[in-house]
């Protein structure tokens, strides 16, 4: 673990992945944030819309990402799994809980985006998530 000057602190964590955890100094909301970078979009427009399709599909209701959102950083053009609460909602305990799920969370939709990527790279079938079929 590692911590910035501006109010960052990053925790390695899988095959070079790193969770920045940030605790902005603000009077008027407590909050933590804690982000990963999963994977930079790809320049090709089929490579892009394949994947922030996959990206919408896990966020529908929140129940593959735990509450968590994946979004686009357009700074950096990265999917970027994202979590934030108040810090008065959690101890010492429950912070720990959370933040492990959280990495845990990270390298199974890093190897996700990964394979949709290599498959979008090699294939011209489009990859279904695992899990995140709905029957209608």
């Amino acid at each position: 673990m590692s911590i910035g000057g501006d109010d960052h602190c990053t925790v390695p964590f899988g095959q070079g992945g790193e969770c920045i955890v940030e605790v902005p100094d603000n009077d008027d909301v407590q909050a933590f944030y804690l982000y990963i970078p999963l994977l930079r979009l790809p320049v090709d427009e089929p490579g892009q819309l394949m994947l922030t399709r996959a990206a919408l599909e896990l966020n529908m209701f929140g129940l593959t990402t735990g509450g968590s959102q994946i979004s686009l950083d357009s700074r950096t053009n990265y999917l970027v799994l994202s979590f934030s609460a108040l810090i008065e909602m959690f101890d010492e305990t429950a912070f720990m809980q959370t933040l492990g799920e959280f990495l845990d969370l990270g390298v199974s939709l890093q190897a996700q985006f990964q394979a949709i990527n290599t498959q979008q790279n090699g294939a011209s079938a489009p990859h279904p998530l695992l899990g995140s079929a709905i029957a209608c």
